[in-house]
């Protein structure tokens, strides 16, 4: 147990300290650690014990966007091609009825075309596996016969776009891999083609078509999609164990399990169901993000980290008719997190995708980490801590991650090479910034507010000390701000903390501190800037008490240290 280790009832059945943690809590300095270690030709700004208090006095200006050129250095990731598998045909038993949702794609071979098709097509044959296979561009469309072999297979040309008409509904059809199957579903002498695996392209041009998912065992669907104009197209990627479908054009309304109704998913939004039809998530952007298309990546910086998402957030959404943006939404997260009623100038820099409202001279700064989502229900604009001390903002039906940014990163790249050339920055997933200096790893995470002091150094990118020995960054416009300590892996945490302790309630209060609840006692965990080598005598402990701290194991040859008050 990571708390309860440390605690134990007394006779009244009240939480009280054990030795161990009262040393902790004793235990106030931070130890020999230091996040920057600093030359000697090196010169900091002197900066009083406090941070200067933003002013109160709020422009009365509507807000105003500005949106920012391009000012760091992009690092183009290389291209990847994602080749999927060969389809594999697999000869069912003899009763192939299953009245559970399929999670392997199984195929009823057939051998002869006229087992799937109501007459013969030129170009249309059936392969050495059993599959009906279209071998060339088709005309007209192929007419699916009511008594069509159910979970026989279709395999298109790549690139070629076929009509395949299946009782009312006719679609065009494309694969867009090379390794595509469609599968043909019959229940009841009504057949349907449905994405059995690979990428494929649809189109519709009637309204009201129904285009199925996700299927049992019984050809039954179990995810829909329905068209509700007479240009709605998507693209829908499929494995065995989900479904993804980006709309490209108009709009389709989604049925599945657990959906008490249909659930829209417009133009430039991509949903995600599992192997039984379960719905999810949709989220803004492409399939792949490549499209440049709001919630897309936006291209990496070299201090975004490999899984991060920095999303897009200029670009007009079909969801609100294009007459708004994300940036428009999250303009509404300065005053639901912040409490700034508006005024002030809003700018966003469309290369690093940090946004910043600035009133007087302070500034708030934030940057979006993760694809923004659609929740299947609107419930209101909302905005939670996550357990980095980031949020979770939701608005108007869109919810997207936003944490504390730095205006400037390149600013902090620049001092971090000042005093190492091979030290790092790196923007995790969940907001924390990681800093390597001379091989030793750091974990912060800004403040959201940066300060101009009255006699600001420009210029001038550095470091100094603040109230509480916490790190004040200063970028060349002389703004000061807080780089709080922070746990690398604040989820991993939070797992191994709610585990020992059944229903505590975990809070990152945004400063440097996390606040544990437990049985009506509130423990506030302070971590330290610096992570070390794990010991070997500890390897196999998820945290340990030692010299006045806990140490939490991070299960990648680290430890960090946190004292608890």
């Amino acid at each position: 147990m990571l708390i309860p280790m440390f605690i134990r009832h007394n006779g009244g059945g009240m939480l009280a300290l054990s030795g161990v943690m009262a040393a902790c809590i004793a235990a106030n300095a931070v130890g020999e650690e230091r996040l920057i270690r600093v030359p000697t030709t090196t010169t900091l700004v002197t900066v009083a014990p406090s941070l200067p208090k933003p002013t109160t006095t709020l422009v009365t200006t509507p807000i105003t966007t500005v949106i920012k050129p391009p000012t760091t250095t992009l690092v183009t990731p290389p291209t990847t091609t994602t080749v999927l598998p060969a389809p594999t045909i697999t000869t069912p038993p003899s009763t192939t009825t299953t009245t559970t949702p399929i999670t392997a794609l199984t195929i009823a071979p057939i051998q002869t075309v006229s087992q799937i098709l109501s007459t013969a097509t030129q170009g249309v044959t059936v392969g050495s596996t059993g599959a009906l296979v279209v071998s060339t561009a088709i005309t007209t469309p192929l007419i699916i016969s009511t008594s069509a072999v159910s979970n026989a297979a279709i395999l298109l040309p790549l690139n070629q776009p076929v009509s395949i008409a299946a009782g009312s509904t006719t679609l065009t059809y494309v694969d867009l891999s090379g390794s595509s199957q469609l599968v043909v579903r019959n229940t009841a002498g009504s057949p349907t083609v449905e994405v059995g695996r690979g990428r494929v392209g649809i189109k519709s041009t009637v309204l009201g078509n129904s285009i199925p998912l996700v299927s049992d065992g019984d050809s039954k669907p179990l995810a829909t999609l329905t068209t509700t104009s007479t240009n709605d197209s998507m693209t829908i990627v499929k494995s065995d164990s989900q479904s993804k479908v980006f709309v490209e054009s108009g709009k389709v309304n989604l049925t599945g399990v657990g959906l008490d109704s249909a659930v829209p998913v417009f133009q430039g939004e991509n949903a995600k169901l599992d192997s039984s039809g379960k719905l999810l998530q949709i989220a803004l952007g492409s399939l792949d993000g490549t499209k440049q298309l709001p919630g897309d990546p936006l291209p990496r910086q070299k201090w975004v980290g490999a899984d991060t998402v920095v999303p897009k957030l200029d670009g007009k959404l079909a969801r609100f008719d294009n007459q708004k943006s994300l940036l428009d939404i999250v303009q509404g997260a300065f005053k639901d997190i912040f409490g700034i009623p508006g005024g002030g100038v809003l700018t966003y820099d469309s290369t690093t995708g940090v946004f910043t409202l600035t009133i007087g001279n302070s500034s708030t700064n934030l940057i979006p980490v993760g694809s923004p989502v659609v929740p299947y229900s609107y419930h209101g604009s909302s905005a939670t801590k996550t357990a980095s001390g980031a949020f979770d903002y939701a608005s108007q039906g869109i919810q997207i991650a936003l944490a504390g940014a730095l205006a400037y990163f390149q600013d902090l790249m620049d001092s971090i090479s000042a005093l190492d050339v091979a030290g790092t920055v790196t923007l995790k997933s969940d907001g924390v910034l990681e800093i390597v200096i001379d091989g030793v790893r750091y974990a912060t995470i800004p403040g959201a507010t940066a300060t101009v002091p009255s006699n600001p150094t420009l210029g001038q990118p550095g470091f100094s000390l603040g109230q509480g020995n916490l790190i004040l960054f200063r970028d060349h416009l002389g703004a000061m701000q807080t780089l709080y300590p922070s746990f690398a892996y604040p989820d991993k945490l939070k797992t191994r903390a709610t585990a020992s302790i059944p229903g505590a309630d975990m809070v990152n209060n945004g400063d440097g501190t996390v606040a544990i609840g437990a049985s009506g006692q509130t423990f506030t965990l302070v971590p330290e800037y610096a992570l070390r080598t794990l010991p070997a005598s500890h390897a196999a402990e998820g945290y340990w008490a030692e010299s006045g701290r806990i140490f939490l194991n991070n299960d990648d040859n680290s430890c960090q240290g946190f004292q608890v008050r």
